[in-house]
């Protein structure tokens, strides 16, 4: 839209004119105060910012100079319908935080009603098919990595189904994964003495819409361990990064400490801190000691179970916010399976972080 012919430049003003030197020179400051300027100067300001840029022209080159500011207006008044819209979509809500409106969204998708579908991840062979009713007006944006939407979806049996909307992310190969936690499950039910303890995976339906999209079922009831700590270090006004700071104050150049020396920092931090922040939650959050053993042993038995799960799967990227505890059992979950086998075992830098407060619990 803004580019100048080197024919009529050559022909009218030599090699390169004045107008073509600001255009190429000042398409960034154009595009930045299209985004960012328009709410705050009217169309005149904007172009008295662009002439302060290049006062001295010639007529013809004016004349040619306003040929691209049409073209600048336009783009302002696009910018600010595509404003409006965004406006339309997001709205801030107190109690939910940042939400958006399914209308805006997709009005399609609202005015789908009585369905004969059935809700994604409620299919069972021996029972009554759930399908889909209507679709929730709001859609709460969870505040992670990668913004994803908390969807629900009204059955006609008259229950709501939420679901995690995730985009730019391949689900299938967490599908795979609940199918081989479902295999699992078979194979410790089908013993008496792991059927008597308990022992079978939490899973939860993954819905692959594409390559790149999919829903994952929301379990109601559980937190992740990120959270859980930090609950805890901020009532009682803990670093909440206490043994990362243990570990900088006694070597500031961690990052490039050989393998030996990382060991022995790592050993000084665990030496200087408790790590027992998830045994006090689980205690504290227990009405009675019956009920606190009840989930210690729980967190114990499916921590374990997971790990060899795990260790099956090359299961790497775990950390707190990895894990999730549910709330009544005590149950360990996890979930983000997207670092398995090869892409675990492959990597040169690795974004988690090793603690202990999972192991002292």
């Amino acid at each position: 839209m803004l580019m100048c012919s080197s024919k009529s430049t050559s022909r009218r003003e030599g090699p390169r004119s004045p107008n073509c030197l600001l255009l190429q020179g000042k398409y960034v400051y154009l595009q930045e105060t299209n985004t960012l300027e328009f709410e705050r100067k009217p169309d005149d300001g904007f172009a008295a910012e662009i002439r302060s840029q290049n006062p001295e022209t010639s007529r013809h080159t004016v004349t040619n100079y306003w040929r691209p500011m049409n073209a600048v207006s336009i783009t302002r008044a696009i910018y600010k319908k595509l404003n409006l819209h965004r406006r339309g979509i997001f709205t801030i809500t107190f109690s939910n935080g940042l939400t958006n409106s399914l209308p805006s969204v997709s009005p399609e998708l609202l005015l789908c009603r009585d369905l004969e579908l059935a809700v994604p991840g409620t299919y069972r062979a021996d029972a009554p098919v759930v399908t889909i009713s209507s679709f929730s007006r709001q859609l709460v944006v969870i505040t992670s990595k990668q913004r994803p939407r908390k969807l629900t979806i009204h059955g006609n049996d008259g229950e709501d189904y939420a679901f995690l909307l995730k985009g730019h992310e391949d689900l299938r190969q967490d599908e795979r994964v609940m199918q081989l936690f479902g295999l699992v499950n078979t194979l410790l039910e089908n013993s008496r003495k792991t059927a008597e303890k308990d022992l079978s995976i939490q899973r939860y339906s993954v819905i692959p819409l594409s390559p790149n999209s999919g829903l994952i079922g929301w379990v109601p009831n559980c937190d992740t361990l990120h959270h859980l700590i930090r609950e805890y270090r901020d009532a009682r006004q803990i670093i909440l990064n206490q043994e990362h700071k243990h570990m900088l104050s006694f070597a500031q150049n961690y990052d490039n400490l050989p393998l030996i020396a990382k060991i022995e920092v790592f050993e000084y931090a665990l030496e200087n801190t408790e790590g027992n922040d998830l045994s006090r939650v689980l205690w504290l959050k227990s009405r009675s000691s019956e009920v606190w053993l009840e989930r210690r042993t729980n967190y114990t038995r499916s921590l374990a179970v997971m790990s060899m799960v795990g260790y099956i799967l090359g299961l790497g990227d775990r950390h707190p916010s990895n894990l999730m505890l549910h709330r009544h059992s005590g149950k360990i979950l996890h979930i983000d399976f997207g670092d398995c086998f090869e892409a675990s075992m492959n990597r040169e830098k690795f974004p988690e972080k090793v603690f202990t407060i999972v192991f002292s619990s």
